[in-house]
């Protein structure tokens, strides 16, 4: 015979979440605690602050030995994020990294602030129809990038004036040099 099903106060299967003495379930207690601490926040954080305060060695050492027994797990776990995120979208990944690559060479060569934004980067890269070099229009296949018109090492300043959309083969070619040092039209926008 099937015994009748038993429901706490706020209607929830006791049989199914168990029960406890005052007639409430793990749901409903764990409800009123969750309350509890928002009404009493700043007592709660005291007293985490007390207990960390006096436990601060034991802590420092379980975290120490929770992060090595996990390592190598959260490298897989990022590493798998990474991946997907760079498969999810690609453009946006290599614009990013091209932003940190701008602004580590402009701070290592003490010239302006920065582009900043992988989205400016991307901008001025896509919008372009023409190269800034050579002043060839763009074909879907040509691959794209970002050229400092004056190059940062040669002073020039890693700002959004300073730089153009150029071919990737007249970027190379161009190198380090100025425009004028290799008779190419600077900063040409086409017919």
């Amino acid at each position: 015979m099937k015994r009748p099903q038993q429901y706490c106060k706020r209607g929830h299967d006791k049989d199914v979440l168990g029960k406890r003495p005052d007639g409430s379930c793990q749901a409903c207690q764990r409800l009123s605690h969750c309350a509890w601490v928002v009404a009493h926040r700043e007592k709660v954080r005291a007293q985490h602050r007390a207990r960390y305060a006096a436990n601060h060695e034991h802590v420092l050492a379980y975290h120490r030995a929770h992060y090595t027994a996990n390592l190598q797990h959260d490298r897989d776990r990022i590493s798998a994020n990474q991946r997907a995120r760079r498969k999810i979208n690609p453009e946006k990944i290599r614009a990013q990294g091209r932003a940190s690559s701008h602004k580590r060479r402009a701070r290592e060569a003490g010239t302006g602030i920065g582009l900043g934004l992988a989205y400016d980067i991307m901008k001025i890269i896509n919008d372009a129809t023409h190269c800034g070099i050579c002043g060839q229009r763009y074909k879907k296949e040509d691959k794209r990038t970002l050229d400092h018109i004056i190059p940062i090492n040669k002073g020039g300043a890693d700002s959004l004036e300073n730089v153009q959309s150029a071919h990737a083969s007249c970027n190379s070619s161009k190198r380090d040099r100025i425009a004028r040092e290799t008779q190419l039209p600077l900063g040409y926008e086409g017919p």
